[in-house]
């Protein structure tokens, strides 16, 4: 089970996922994808390609929506994005923090912080909920980058 770190204005959590980054990195950038596995959202969308300064659009399941902008992307390794709060922004990086010792195994981290002069009361307000829902939502993507490591193993047999 996966274990979160930190207070609810930055918190972490790491998991590792049997499969390596070429079956990872694809499902973890499908922005539109986002939804089947980050389960407190409705939608999301991305305009462009998924390339620094991107920006797009998340819908939770509470039909709020957030606009946001890709503030990090490196291909293979990792990405971060901000939605940009009053007073205050949500900053989200995802890292694939290190492959492990089996060839077919990668460490990932899901890092969220609240900034700005409102980050604390942005964190009281978002930042339980946000860090309650997280080991399931990294459980949900290892599910799904699983199967999909299975699929793509058998067709290559």
């Amino acid at each position: 089970m996966a274990e979160v770190y930190g207070t609810d204005r930055a918190f972490s959590c790491t998991r590792t996922v049997h499969c390596s980054p070429e079956v990872f990195w694809p499902i973890w950038t499908d922005v539109p994808g986002w939804p089947r596995w980050d389960t407190p959202l409705l939608r999301a969308q991305l305009t462009g390609a998924f390339v620094l300064g991107a920006s797009g659009q998340l819908v939770d399941r509470n039909q709020r929506t957030s606009r946001f902008t890709l503030t990090e992307c490196r291909p293979l390794m990792s990405y971060a994005y901000t939605v940009r709060l009053p007073g205050a922004a949500l900053q989200v990086r995802r890292v694939i923090t290190s492959t492990t010792s089996t060839p077919s195994s990668l460490n990932f981290q899901h890092q969220v912080r609240f900034t700005g002069p409102l980050g604390f009361l942005w964190a009281r307000v978002l930042g339980r909920s946000f860090r309650q829902i997280l080991p399931e939502v990294m459980n949900q993507l290892v599910q799904l980058v699983e199967t999909a490591a299975q699929v793509s193993n058998k067709s290559d047999v």
